[in-house]
């Protein structure tokens, strides 16, 4: 968790994506009832809302239970999205090491790729199962079968809706 935590600190420099998911210890330590409380009342509302139903079931029972148990609710627009921060270029590799009682030396390599609807994510999800996405991957078989230099290896790419990172991962004696 702190070596993922770190990388998208250190790839991030502007972008929300640089912060923890759940929050950091200060924006959790802010929460008031009433903040959580009118956060819920803006966000959780029916026009922001989708239900899948699949199944063996009525249709036509299911739309009629689904109406009566959602019809009530006033309608509400769904408020306007904030535009997030944009994410300068790297212009230089950016290095961070922290030292600790670890079991293992732990080591991210992330680049920079486009976010999710870019039209050449599928071709970086390929490369990261070719890479390093079983035991069958290039990293495994050279680096960690063949030359026993680490513990384990993988690659991924990360692509959530804006910017992105093509992730390898390295776990070794220290």
């Amino acid at each position: 968790r702190k070596l993922y935590q770190m990388t998208f600190f250190e790839a991030f420099q502007k972008h929300p994506y640089r912060l923890p998911t759940l929050g950091t210890i200060e924006s959790v330590s802010s929460f008031t009832r009433e903040k959580i409380y009118d956060f819920y009342k803006r966000w959780y509302v029916p026009s922001n809302m989708t239900l899948v139903a699949v199944g063996d079931f009525d249709v036509e029972t299911a739309q009629r239970q689904i109406a009566e148990a959602f019809g009530g609710f006033d309608k509400q627009p769904v408020p306007p999205r904030s535009t997030r921060v944009g994410e300068p270029p790297q212009e230089k590799m950016r290095v961070k090491v922290e030292e600790g009682a670890f079991q293992k030396a732990y080591l991210q390599l992330a680049f920079p790729i486009p976010g999710a609807n870019d039209p050449k994510v599928p071709a970086l999800d390929a490369l990261a199962m070719v890479l390093g996405m079983s035991d069958t991957s290039r990293l495994y078989k050279h680096v960690q079968y063949e030359k026993q230099l680490v513990d384990s290896i993988g690659a991924y790419s990360h692509t959530p809706k804006d910017l992105g990172l093509m992730m390898i991962t390295v776990t070794l004696d220290e």
